[in-house]
């Protein structure tokens, strides 16, 4: 698994609420919580199901998390 993206500032939110496929969908309420969006996947080398997951962080500690199936 390696870290894809991560997004702060200004584009943070939108990337946060962004209905997927596009983005997470996390909800406004959570997304305020949070300061930063990691997106998380999965290589072709690893071993099971491929995935994508999205975090939220604040300060560094991980608010919550959604996982998708696939790329």
């Amino acid at each position: 698994m390696y870290r894809v993206d991560i997004t702060t500032g200004d584009e943070f939110l939108p990337a946060a609420t962004a209905a997927p496929p596009f983005g997470p969908g996390f909800s406004a309420e959570i997304a305020v919580q949070a300061d930063t969006l990691e997106m998380w996947g999965s290589s072709l080398t690893d071993p099971g199901d491929d995935f994508v997951e999205y975090r939220l962080l604040k300060e560094g500690q991980v608010v919550q998390t959604k996982r998708f199936a696939g790329y």
